[in-house]
């Protein structure tokens, strides 16, 4: 049995339970997942918001907006939440094209009542580019608005793409990611656990992936990297490194890329 674990950095805990040992006991392989959240997500009432923020909800609550982009699972909800604070519902947005980065993000969406799309309904890969490539992003015009709902310091590509086109953008920084406080205490915690075991460690974000390197973690790790850009920039940090890259963090997209890394080692290393 070949046992590993799965650093789940996520800050939604429990996303990526794999259930029981996570696979099929056919291939003779285990896994444990552990908490460590490498980020810890603030949300914003809307009187916290900057003044700038506020005048942009206000636009938002108007029907202003031609298109909406929501980045995250965390934005889905604030959206949301913003509409009910001030006695909205989801039908408010009904003429309003609602583009989702992410199937979580997606499916959030869908669940409260807003109907969304994304890149990869449409063939296109799931980051900047496929998000650029839309039908109603390339069509967008001078006299269109955008609006971006996302957390602070986030998604500025996009934003900064289509300024550059001359389409009016908007951005609505509803929550901020910090570093969690007991983040070194949590690690601490966990190190006796993944001792002489294979480990895996998700980076979701370059916030994430510096909140990691701050732990000065020792190790042979195994990085799961969300997209390409990710995936440079943990080969920079950790050159001698196995990495794997992912292009989605759907829990069975992850699932999939762990066992396979854990299959081959098993045929390359069993006796």
């Amino acid at each position: 049995m070949i046992e590993a674990v799965f650093l789940n950095t996520r800050p939604l805990g429990g996303q990526y339970r794999f259930g029981g040992n996570g696979f099929d006991d056919k291939i003779n392989l285990s896994i444990t997942t552990l908490d460590l959240p490498l980020i810890e997500i603030c949300t914003f009432e809307p009187e916290q918001l900057s003044s700038n923020a506020q005048i942009t909800l206000q636009k938002l609550l108007t029907g202003f907006f031609s298109a909406i982009v929501v980045v995250s699972v965390h934005a889905a909800k604030r959206l949301v939440y913003y509409l009910q604070y001030y006695q909205k519902d989801a039908c408010f947005l009904s003429d309003t094209t609602v583009i989702a980065v992410g199937h979580a993000t997606q499916q959030a969406l869908i669940n409260m009542g807003i109907q969304a799309i994304n890149p990869e309904d449409n063939g296109l890969l799931m980051n900047n580019e496929g998000m650029l490539g839309l039908d109603v992003v390339k069509n967008l015009t001078p006299n269109d608005h955008l609006l971006i709902i996302k957390g602070i310091g986030g998604r500025m590509l996009l934003h900064d793409t289509l300024v550059a086109r001359g389409v009016g953008v908007f951005t609505l920084d509803s929550y901020q990611r910090k570093k969690p406080n007991n983040l070194l205490q949590n690690f601490t915690q966990i190190q006796p656990h993944i001792v002489n075991k294979i480990t895996f460690v998700l980076i979701s974000s370059e916030f994430a992936l510096n909140n990691w390197q701050s732990l000065n973690a020792k190790g042979d790790f195994i990085y799961l990297a969300f997209g390409d850009r990710l995936y440079r920039l943990v080969k920079q940090a950790y050159p001698k490194a196995w990495i794997v890259l992912v292009n989605n963090l759907q829990k069975s997209h992850i699932q999939h890329a762990v066992t396979n890394y854990l299959i081959d080692f098993r045929d390359d290393y069993a006796p």
